[in-house]
């Protein structure tokens, strides 16, 4: 359930960034709240994929957000070259502080990022 619960808070988050006029959201990370707000939702990201989530072998993909990477949810959710600045910023988001992350919260095996990283070696 608490997995459920936080895609649906990721999904919201980046559901109500999309709906919010572009010209409104210049600068998204230069503001300190929705900074933090951001790095949160990104360190909420990254600790669920970070960890094993199987059902019966194969990974819930009804997992919205959980399901894809960081870079993919940029672009699923701000797909319009009007985003481009904004989806550059909440990019940015996951080069500043994935080390860190993964430092602290390395990948469980078999994992989304654990399979992904073995699939970019093959």
């Amino acid at each position: 359930m608490p997995t459920v619960l936080s895609d649906c808070l990721i999904d919201g988050i980046w559901e109500s960034l999309r709906d919010l006029e572009t010209k409104t959201l210049g600068g998204i990370l230069a503001d300190d709240t929705r900074s933090s707000l951001w790095t949160d939702i990104y360190k909420l990201h990254y600790f669920l994929r970070s960890h094993e989530y199987e059902d019966g072998g194969s990974f819930r993909i009804d997992y919205a957000t959980i399901s894809k990477t960081w870079s993919g949810l940029c672009f699923e959710y701000l797909p319009l070259l009007e985003h481009a600045k904004l989806r550059e910023e909440l990019e940015s988001v996951e080069h500043m502080l994935a080390p860190a992350m993964r430092h602290r919260f390395s990948p469980e095996s078999g994992s989304l990022i654990d399979r992904e990283e073995k699939a970019r070696i093959e």
